[in-house]
């Protein structure tokens, strides 16, 4: 259970009063009353989100909006980056709320301080909330700050927030990831974006003059078109042309379509300024925050405070962070434009800028601040050792991942004197995700290095950052490798550093991509082992790599004690946005998909991604192959393909065994979708026991119950619980579609394997035919709740598969063509049916048009996903006068175990005679009270024979079975084969090609 305790930022954390003030509003604000209205139209709905680019003017209007709003009816909250730790942003919304009512929030306050479950607290917060003013509302600003460490409980927030009482506004840079889509679709989602806060025209010229600007109406026209009524763009060309005395200066200030943003910024607005305050800006612009302590050292003003109020008083793209206005930074995108024109004007000032910056940071306790610093200075020996020294703290320690140093301004080769510091700005670079540049600089240092063996040192770090880069790569059995031999290295020579530490993280998650769990447990007991390992190793990644380790093989219970104590650290750690949570989060996901929890997998998987995204490349791997089991399981098979699509593009040169899990998921899905020839070559690939449950899951779709079993018939030496668990299921599939007397014993003693390990999802998706067995046999299976569980899921599992119909039918020519498409040229389906190239040709663009087909391999997918082939064998069963003859069919009686009607029709006017079915049992598979069920007798089609119509007909024993293999529907729901057909079945099967 998630649960928060007061660590750093907890429940007893100080905040400036500024974080909970609107900003001060511009003296040139434009009243925007428009979007004032829709944001206030917001109040009726769960959720109000304004979404914007930098410089897109989403605070002034949310501050603005507030102004405009009764007294004491708005609270504001300003997220910063500290607030990426979920107890601190709770207890700094709470106090937001407490502007409204000082009293809010007593008993959420007390639950955060007890470090009680943060869905407790979630709760306590709701029900307050319910009790508040109505037409209250509350603004956070900058929430993308927060998002991704309090997504899950903001999710809990708005799926039971007050609507109609109080108003929630969530501001940022991009969507919070809030399940905004189901919002958007049950009109509870209000939404304002870059395209609703562009200025109009009229807008664009109320800016212009509030800063004393009034230019002429086609100027204005001109200056919109071009800036396209980008706040920040129409700010600086108001700047410009305030002091733009004369026409060609006017007209150069308009011009900034032909200019690029920092060129326009340049000459348009630090030009236009004292020279003193236009180098005081260009100086300062190597600080990400600014103040008169640390301006006064890079440029050695002793006004610098003045300075930075006098540039902040003229609106120059400076932002105060403090009520106190006495720390500042510049409009990002701002001071991107300054430190790359400082760098450009004057190389060396900037590098004597940066020097001092991180000497500045160094004295002021700030070591990786001020290691950026030395970086860009070119001082990589003074970098380095700071992150040398603090490599494994940051990454290991900090709840925060840091970002990955820039190093832009750095050549490598200043750095190849100093390996060992040229090492750990590689492993930094590696473990903080930009893995391009570190395997570079390892790169750079493998090739630098002598050809005699480093010292031991030096051998055993790099060995860890090789396993580092390994890992990164999504390399498993490489990583674990390099692991190994960094330990032995520094065994070997009694080291003991910091280095040591890291080794756990490839070593514990490269095992559990091995899917070795007897590795993972010996691993994890070693880093608990370890005195000096970081808590939250030990307390979070350690359980979170053993849930997911236990839970792949198949012990449940057990992945789900460890899960739930990886997450109760990780909350009470503030470490749920670091990727050592991404294991327990997987690990839940797939225990809430195994018990047909949908939403819940879904919310835990996208958790998971948000972490992994752009920076840990296999974990995003993972995760994507997670996100498509879960389509996969509502319906959404094609999504789900090119989901796996996406994450096989991830990663260059997998581990086999990771490789082997995308193929195994894609052969499923495709499997799903009626295409048993991609799964046969997928399945080759696979590790043996894997690749015998797969060919099982094909013969069982083929139809080929007995080919099915000897694929299943050796037992597996050591088998896992999953393992041991999916060979019963398809065996117990094997027995249902060769009608085994024995079935019903073999389902059972699967269902209580299943029972006993927790199993649910599996046991329902494993075989269409054992889902339609269950289905089928429901009333009389046991009155249990795992009973009732299991039938429901089979139920919905029975409804999700894919039976999309045309929105148009096919013809009768059509459907002919459409049979052959699979197995003939076009010349032969002329020849086939007596009719001319062109003929065909117009039937296939028909043919393509209803199904929404572009091609010849999509169309004959799309069909065989609409059964569409399928069902024709079944509609067009061919009994011919022996099997029409057949006493039981021509008596009109059912076939055995069945009630029902069956009938043989065998009118001269018909020559494919048809024998139908319907019954309750068959209404129940179908998911329709009155679909009808025709079982096929297909013809032979011969090179030689005038037309596949009048060849002699086939026995359709073998089909009957393909066909319940494809469809999953149970022997018994089939009509009754006339025991004196023989033949040997099809030449070839439409769907298979």
């Amino acid at each position: 259970m998630a649960t928060a305790t007061e660590r750093g930022p907890a429940p007893g954390a100080r905040f400036a009063q500024t974080k909970f003030r609107p900003p001060e509003l511009p003296g040139t604000l434009v009243r925007r009353a428009v979007l004032h209205d829709r944001l206030t139209a917001g109040i009726g709905k769960r959720l109000t989100i304004v979404t914007g680019s930098a410089g897109a003017g989403k605070t002034v209007l949310l501050s603005s909006w507030a102004a405009t709003r009764p007294p004491a009816a708005t609270s504001w909250l300003s997220c910063d980056n500290a607030d990426a730790h979920p107890p601190r942003f709770w207890v700094a919304f709470i106090k937001a709320l407490r502007q409204l009512v000082p009293e809010f929030g007593a008993d959420s306050a007390g639950l955060l301080a007890r470090g009680a479950a943060l869905a407790d607290v979630i709760a306590s917060v709701v029900n307050d909330a319910a009790i508040l003013p109505a037409g209250s509302a509350i603004v956070v600003d900058d929430f993308h700050r927060a998002a991704p460490a309090v997504a899950a409980q903001m999710i809990d927030l708005v799926a039971c927030w007050p609507v109609g009482t109080v108003q929630l506004v969530l501001s940022g840079r991009f969507d919070p990831p809030l399940r905004l889509h189901r919002l958007r679709m049950s009109g509870e989602l209000c939404e304002l974006r870059d395209r609703d806060l562009y200025f109009s025209l009229t807008e664009s010229g109320d800016l212009l003059a509030n800063f004393g600007v009034d230019i002429a109406a086609a100027d204005l026209a001109l200056l919109h078109d071009r800036s396209e009524g980008w706040a920040a763009a129409l700010q600086m060309a108001a700047l410009s042309l305030r002091d733009a005395s004369e026409p060609a200066l006017a007209a150069r200030a308009l011009d900034i379509r032909r200019h690029s943003i920092v060129a326009y910024f340049i000459a348009e607005v630090l030009d236009r300024q004292p020279p003193e305050v236009a180098q005081f800006m260009l100086d300062t612009s190597v600080l990400e925050e600014l103040t008169a302590a640390s301006c006064a050292a890079v440029t050695g003003r002793q006004d610098a405070g003045a300075m930075l109020h006098g540039i902040h008083a003229a609106s120059l793209f400076l932002v105060a962070l403090d009520n106190e206005r006495a720390t500042f930074r510049y409009h990002h995108l701002v001071q991107q434009v300054l430190r790359a024109e400082l760098r450009a004007r004057d190389p060396g000032r900037e590098r004597a800028l940066q020097l001092r910056a991180g000497e500045w940071g160094e004295s002021a306790g700030e070591s990786r601040r001020a290691a950026r610093h030395f970086l860009a200075a070119h001082q990589a020996d003074r970098a380095l050792a700071l992150v040398r020294d603090q490599l494994a703290t940051s990454f290991l320690s900090d709840p925060g991942v840091p970002a990955p140093l820039d190093i832009e301004t750095i050549d490598p080769a200043t750095l190849i004197d100093v390996p060992d510091r040229l090492l750990a700005l590689a492993a930094d670079l590696l473990l903080s995700g930009d893995i391009a540049r570190g395997s570079e600089y390892l790169d750079l240092l493998e090739h630098a290095l002598p050809s005699a063996p480093p010292e031991p040192a030096l051998a055993a770090q790099l060995a860890a950052a090789r396993a580092v880069r390994s890992m990164q790569a999504g390399q498993a059995e490489q990583a674990v490798a390099e692991a190994l031999a960094a330990r032995a290295i520094e065994q070997r020579a009694q080291l003991t550093d910091e280095w040591a530490a890291i080794l756990a993280v490839p070593l514990v998650r490269g095992y559990t991509w091995l899917e070795d769990l007897c590795a993972v447990e010996r691993e994890g007991s070693t880093a608990l082992a370890a005195p000096d390992l970081p808590e939250p190793v030990k307390l979070v990644m350690v359980p979170g790599a053993r849930a997911l380790a236990r839970f792949e093989p198949g012990y449940l219970a057990e992945a789900a004690e460890a899960a739930r104590d990886a997450e109760g650290a990780a909350d009470r750690l503030g470490f749920s946005g670091h990727f050592f949570a991404v294991d327990y989060l997987r690990a839940l996901a797939g225990l809430a998909l195994e018990q047909r929890d949908l939403d819940t997998a879904e919310q835990l998987t996208e958790r998971a991604l948000t972490i992994s995204i752009h920076r840990r490349p296999p974990l995003e791997f993972l995760g994507l192959l997670d996100r498509a089991r879960i389509w996969a399981a509502r319906g959404q098979v094609r999504e789900a393909l090119a989901t796996v699509a996406t994450a096989d593009q991830l990663l260059a040169s997998p581990s086999p065994v990771l490789r082997a899990r995308a193929d195994e998921l894609q052969a499923e899905l495709r499997l799903s979708l009626g295409d048993l020839r991609s799964p046969a070559g997928l399945a080759r690939g696979l590790p043996a026991g894997r690749r015998e449950l797969l060919l099982a899951k094909i013969a069982l779709a083929a139809g080929d119950g007995h080919a099915a079993l000897d694929h299943l018939r050796a037992p597996p030496g050591q088998a896992t619980p999953r393992h041991a668990l999916v060979r019963q299921l398809l065996l117990a599939a094997a027995a249902i579609e060769r009608g085994d007397p024995a079935a019903a014993g073999i389902v059972g003693g699967a269902l209580a394997a299943a029972r006993h390990a927790g199993f649910l999802g599996t046991v329902v998706t494993t075989a269409p035919q054992l889902t339609s067995y269950l289905i089928e046999h429901a009333a009389q299976m046991h009155d249990d709740p795992f009973t009732a569980q299991l039938i429901a899921a089979a139920l919905q599992v029975s409804a999700k598969r894919p039976r999309r119909g045309l929105t148009e039918a096919l013809t009768d020519a059509e459907q002919r063509v459409l049979e052959l498409l699979p197995t003939s040229t076009y010349p032969q389906m002329a020849a086939t049916l007596y009719l001319s190239r062109n003929t065909i040709k117009t039937h296939l663009r028909s043919i393509y048009h209803k199904l929404g087909a572009a091609s010849r391999s999509e169309a004959i997918e799309r069909a065989a996903e609409l059964r569409l082939l399928l069902d024709r064998w079944v509609d067009r069963l061919t009994v011919g006068s022996v099997c029409c003859s057949a006493p039981r069919a021509a008596r009109g009686q059912p076939p055995p175990g069945g009630t029902g009607s069956t009938r043989c029709t065998s009118t001269t006017s018909s020559p494919n005679p048809v024998i139908r079915y319907t019954s309750p049992r068959k209404a129940a598979w179908s998911g329709s009270s009155a679909r009808r069920v025709v079982v096929p007798a297909p013809t032979l089609t011969s090179q030689s024979s005038n037309s596949a119509l009048s060849a002699a007909p086939a026995c359709p024993e073998k089909v009957i079975s393909y066909i319940r293999g494809r469809t999953g529907m149970p022997r018994s729901l089939l009509a009754d084969i006339p025991p004196d057909c023989q033949g040997a079945g099809p030449a070839a099967s439409p769907a298979d090609g």
